[in-house]
């Protein structure tokens, strides 16, 4: 099988996550969803167009890998004190807000969760046969439509995204050719393409319902160890 490699690089990363009460975290593995986002944006896609995001969505397989002890974890504090007639900046345009005089007597208050200087690996392949096909996607990523984030606005990549094409039969093969750091890696699959160290499976609810904008779905998830050799002699990325 096909598979193409992502580098996922920055100094700051966010991976998705459950936001509750304005505390928005982030996973150590990127989220489906997110990947789907990133390639839609690179693609051309719009958020007016569910339809394409969901058949790309419904396509993609993910495997993700990170160096046991990479990078850190920031907490970013943010506030903000509005009032009914302020005009404010959303990705659909400047719009106002609704609702009584008391919903401003208060600041909105958020946490976002950021990983911090560490390097995320992905491997991508194809279910079927459709367009875009990996080629495709390479070529968007070489000259993206529209700009990338590492899932948020302020997660600048600071390295190309696109890596190299590498033939695998399973996601778990493919992350072994990629990685060509030595040392211990931690490692998300999807369910049935291998089998690392300290195996574990797990629902993860990673998918996205891009017609309502909400996560309404999930997939199992294969996460443990592995380790790579000092000489990784196949190349990698």
């Amino acid at each position: 099988m096909r598979w193409l490699t992502l580098n996922l690089e920055a100094p700051l990363s966010a991976f998705g996550g459950v936001i509750v009460d304005g505390i928005g975290g982030t996973r150590d593995h990127p989220a489906l969803s997110a990947i789907t986002g990133l390639l839609g944006s690179a693609l051309g896609y719009d958020r007016t167009e569910p339809a394409r995001l969901a058949a790309l969505q419904g396509r993609l397989l993910l495997a993700s890998a990170y160096r046991v002890g990479a990078g850190g974890r920031l907490a970013d504090f943010q506030t903000a004190q509005l009032g009914k007639d302020d005009r404010g900046w959303t990705r659909d345009g400047v719009e106002g807000r609704t609702g009584g005089p008391a919903t401003y007597d208060s600041p909105i208050l958020s946490y976002r969760d950021y990983v911090t200087d560490r390097r995320t690996v992905c491997v991508i392949g194809l279910k079927s046969d459709a367009d875009p096909d990996l080629d495709a996607i390479a070529a968007a990523l070489d000259r993206p439509e529209w700009p990338l984030f590492l899932g948020r606005k302020s997660c600048i990549p600071s390295v190309p995204i696109r890596g190299a094409f590498i033939e695998a039969g399973t996601a778990l093969e493919a992350l072994r050719i990629a990685l060509n750091g030595p040392g211990d890696w931690l490692v998300s699959l999807p369910d049935g393409q291998g089998d690392p160290e300290r195996a574990r499976r797990s629902l993860l609810p990673d998918l996205r319902d891009w017609g309502s904008d909400l996560h309404a779905g999930a997939r199992l998830v294969t996460e443990g160890r592995i380790t790579v050799p000092e000489r990784n002699t196949h190349g990698g990325v």
